[in-house]
């Protein structure tokens, strides 16, 4: 099989070649507005109530958010997870829609979000990270049996979870995710800049962690991509890139040193898992592969990959959603959530 997906043929070009789409350049207004932030958070909580969970791993601590079901439906629990670089706010506008017919949960991974954030020279961000927060979050809320829903970098635990232990997956939902080595894929290019190896990505890494302004908005005369710039591109519904950008914005200044981490093990992950497509293609239980069609990077033919793989899947194409389809097209994400809880019922 070759490995050489659009993945690694993507963090073959120089950055330089990539641009800034917006035009941006070195100087910055800082982070979000932290106050708006906050009253974002708080008026959320109001229309949504939630239980604030403290997670433990190891000595560290995971943040979640437990929205117990007020009409339960006696299914399964949903557990949502997001990618990089976000956080479990990726959700916030498909909660309302099922919290109250399910149990949902959502949590950050470490190093991100609200959870805590230990500098990769103490803790190593890798897939198998990513897999040890989520089994401390499926034993700290004592589930048996659960529906796991996956987006972006998030289907590297997700995913090898669900297929070492496919009783006790309900089903399983794949949103806009990279996994596998899949022909089609593409790096998002302001994760390409971070994710090539070299020592001309370890000093922008190292400025960028040191540098706001370089990391929020990039320098269209060096060809470096800003992470504002990079996510205002995930959204296609104005609105929702409106509402959660500034928050996007103002956590990724503390997420920084995870993302740096974890992108830097992308190729690896991906190519790893060609190993896994046995296994996927042994999988019992219903998928149910939900993608925004207007995503450039984890596209429809990502979509067409992974529907392929798995023997029980369904493929639901979202129109007028780009990668934050969740946010993009909330009633639709959540009515594929429903129907992939019915076939694992």
């Amino acid at each position: 099989m070759d490995m050489k997906t659009g993945w690694d043929r993507g963090l073959m070009v120089p950055a330089l070649l990539f641009g800034l789409a917006g035009g941006c350049g070195g100087q910055s207004d800082g982070g979000g507005d932290k106050g708006a932030v906050q009253r974002y958070v708080e008026q959320f909580r109001r229309q949504n109530p939630y239980v604030d969970e403290q997670v433990a791993r190891g000595q560290y601590r995971l943040a979640a958010r437990q929205f117990t079901a007020s009409d339960d439906a006696g299914g399964p629990p949903l557990v949502l997870m997001h990618g990089y670089p976000d956080s479990q706010h990726l959700y916030d506008a498909v909660v309302p829609l099922l919290r109250r017919t399910h149990q949902v949960v959502t949590f950050d991974f470490l190093g991100w979000g609200d959870s805590d954030k230990p500098a990769p020279s103490e803790h190593r961000y890798d897939a198998a990270s990513l897999r040890a927060d989520l089994e401390a979050v499926i034993a700290h809320f004592g589930f048996e049996r659960v529906v796991l829903v996956v987006h972006d970098a998030s289907g590297w635990p997700g995913i090898d979870w669900a297929i070492d232990h496919p009783d006790q997956v309900a089903a399983l939902v794949v949103l806009n995710t990279v996994y596998h080595p899949a022909a089609s894929a593409k790096p998002p290019e302001g994760l390409a800049q971070y994710a090539a190896s070299g020592s001309q990505r370890d000093a922008l890494a190292q400025r960028a962690l040191a540098d706001d302004a370089l990391w929020l908005d990039g320098s269209a005369a060096e060809g470096i991509i800003g992470f504002r710039n990079q996510i205002a591109k995930f959204f296609s519904n104005a609105a929702a890139r409106e509402a959660l950008l500034p928050l996007f914005v103002e956590e990724s200044l503390a997420m920084r040193p995870a993302f740096m981490a974890l992108a830097s093990q992308l190729v690896a992950e991906v190519t790893a898992r060609g190993a896994a497509i046995p296994r996927m293609a042994a999988f019992p239980r219903p998928v149910t592969v939900a993608f925004g069609v207007d995503d450039p990077y984890l596209n429809v033919g990502v979509a067409a990959d992974f529907a392929a793989r798995f023997p029980n899947s369904e493929r639901v194409d979202i129109a007028g959603a780009s990668h934050y389809v969740q946010l993009d097209r909330p009633a639709e994400v959540a009515a594929a959530i429903e129907g992939a809880v019915a076939r694992g019922q």
